[in-house]
């Protein structure tokens, strides 16, 4: 993996007069999908986060998590703790810095599922999984059916 080249955290941030955190876009960015002309993975908006640490974070995540990264490469940006860090996360959103990655890349593979006709293999590398078969597992656990019998049954009309 490339080294990690750390955004400044004013490039991630809106601030509202009184200096705290209002609201903070987190498109998912993918440079796969943007080449391929791919639909992207997106939040929406996550609003009245105070700590600026946990927001940054959250951000480098949604930015980055099919590249792929690790928790490791997170904390690493972030200058904090394990501990730290996964306080802030759990506290916030109720799930550790992995589980984050994992909830934005399985959003990916399953939007890829159902909009491309892209094969299996070529989904678990765009949405950062280099092991076929750890996703195909976790997709399992997650979803409780296999990506095929997934694509089959939420696919969008037309696809072949």
């Amino acid at each position: 993996m490339d080294p990690i080249t750390k955004p400044t955290m004013e490039s991630l941030r809106h601030w509202n007069p009184d200096g705290i955190i209002t609201s903070i876009h987190l498109p998912c960015i993918d440079e796969i999908a943007t080449v391929k002309n791919i639909p992207t993975v997106g939040f929406g908006s996550y609003t009245d986060f105070e700590d600026a640490g946990f927001a940054f974070a959250l951000r480098y995540i949604n930015e980055h998590a099919c590249d792929p990264i690790t928790t490791a490469d997170v904390l690493k940006v972030t200058n904090m703790s394990n501990s730290t860090a996964y306080r802030r996360f759990i506290k916030s959103i109720s799930r550790s810095i992995h589980n984050e990655i994992q909830r934005i890349q399985m959003g990916q593979v399953k939007e890829l599922l159902t909009t491309t006709n892209l094969k299996f293999y070529e989904i678990s590398l765009t949405a950062g999984f280099e092991n076929v078969r750890y996703l195909t597992q976790i997709f399992r656990d997650q979803t409780g059916k296999t990506p095929t019998e997934y694509r089959r049954t939420q696919s969008t009309p037309g696809l072949k």
